[in-house]
């Protein structure tokens, strides 16, 4: 599956509604993640969500490891 996680980031001490944004391919049968994207909520370089680019990337890039690993 495709999962954003919030993480807190300790600099600011907002907690997590304002600290980095993880995106990822979650594979909860064999217990790993592969991380795709992250990025901070707040700052400069700070956003809330994906651009539409981005997250087609990543629907794509899941596309891939499930044809990939459905045929190990």
């Amino acid at each position: 599956m495709l999962a954003k996680v919030r993480i807190i980031n300790l600099k600011n001490h907002k907690g997590e509604s304002s600290g980095f944004r993880v995106v990822g391919i979650v594979n909860e049968c064999d217990d790993h993640a592969i991380i795709l994207n992250l990025f901070p909520q707040d700052g400069d370089n700070g956003k809330k969500n994906l651009t539409p680019e981005e997250l087609k990337k990543a629907k794509d890039l899941l596309a891939e490891y499930l044809k990939d690993y459905t045929t190990i």
